[in-house]
């Protein structure tokens, strides 16, 4: 057996360990020249058809980023790879995240298929952390507050970015021309919309570093939702113990280089 194949199933085996309601459960994989990864049929399609109900916007914001959340707890796992054709939606439309990993499952540096969700930073697959799995989820939130793809082409065939369109305005243009127009008939909502744009655009801070952490992410949304925090996260123990461990490497990368 090759070290890659050990890799490999040493990594799938974290995969296929994880049960949680908003991660799609691994029912069974391939491993050769190509990484075949097998879920369950889900036929309710992914977030790009339910787009324009307010509702359910924030289940689905709020399921992908506990799914992320619980990914990343599983010994500091990335997914690699998020983008709203890996999210998809149960019967009762909430989201449920898929394609686990796959990108470094492969092991192979290579270009990301879907740059637009990318972070500045990641050029290949070998660059994928945390943090530029929570820009790709920036890029969805942002996808779900605006009703708009993540890039287009405008008329004169220049193609449009979605998170370059947004950072374009600034925050008093945002309900006159970033928010869907479609979810803005839900006028005592307008704050929470406003609170979950202002959080995709932290998600999408170009330096690493000052994006948020995924359980920061569940938390906010939870509250704008009003959706209970699910029972298998603890969101308010995880962002203290994350915050902690963050500003402890952020002072071991300060002192090291004075060693």
């Amino acid at each position: 057996m090759s070290m890659l194949h050990m890799e490999f199933q040493q990594h799938i085996e974290v995969i296929g360990r994880m049960r949680h309601e908003n991660v799609a459960e691994l029912r069974a994989y391939y491993f050769s020249e190509e990484v075949l990864l097998v879920y369950d049929y889900q036929n309710h399609g992914n977030l790009s058809a339910w787009l324009h109900d307010w509702t359910t916007v924030l289940r689905i914001a709020v399921g992908a980023a506990r799914g992320i959340a619980h990914i990343h707890r599983q010994d500091k796992l990335v997914h690699g790879n998020i983008n709203s054709s890996n999210v998809f939606l149960n019967g009762q439309k909430y989201s449920l995240v898929s394609d686990v990993g796959l990108a470094q499952l492969t092991k192979r540096r290579s270009t990301l298929r879907t740059q637009v969700y990318c972070a500045p930073e990641v050029k290949d697959t070998t660059k994928v952390s945390q943090a530029s799995d929570v820009c790709s989820f920036g890029v969805i939130q942002l996808e779900l507050v605006s009703g708009k793809l993540d890039k287009w082409t405008e008329v004169d065939g220049k193609v449009t970015w979605l998170v370059n369109w947004v950072q374009s305005f600034s925050h008093d243009d945002w309900i006159a021309v970033v928010i869907d127009i479609e979810i803005l008939r839900y006028p005592d909502e307008e704050e929470a919309i406003l609170h979950m744009l202002q959080t995709a655009m932290d998600c999408v801070a170009t330096v690493p570093e000052s994006r948020r952490r995924m359980p920061e992410v569940v938390k906010i949304l939870a509250e704008i939702s009003g959706i209970e925090p699910s029972n298998d996260l603890c969101e308010d123990a995880w962002v203290v113990q994350l915050s902690t461990e963050s500003r402890l490497e952020d002072l071991l990368d300060d002192l090291l280089p004075t060693l």
